[in-house]
């Protein structure tokens, strides 16, 4: 096999491989920014939930949060 391809073009072993690919790489989806900030912040809010959230705002110095509606 490796014979094989070194026959060939450099062009037709890229596309080859480029094919080959799809069967070992994830395929990138496309997400919209809104649902990526919600998700976002489920995460922060679940992470917070997880301690006493001014505990931990005090020992990092974090200023919580405003939300506004938009």
């Amino acid at each position: 096999m490796k014979r094989d391809l070194k026959q060939l073009e450099a062009k037709e072993r890229l596309m080859i491989f480029e094919r080959l690919m799809q069967y070992t790489l994830p395929k990138q989806q496309s997400i919209s920014i809104e649902a990526q900030i919600q998700a976002e912040y489920g995460t922060l809010e679940k992470l917070l939930s997880n301690g006493n959230k001014r505990d931990y705002r005090a020992r990092n110095k974090v200023k919580p949060i405003k939300q506004t509606d938009r």
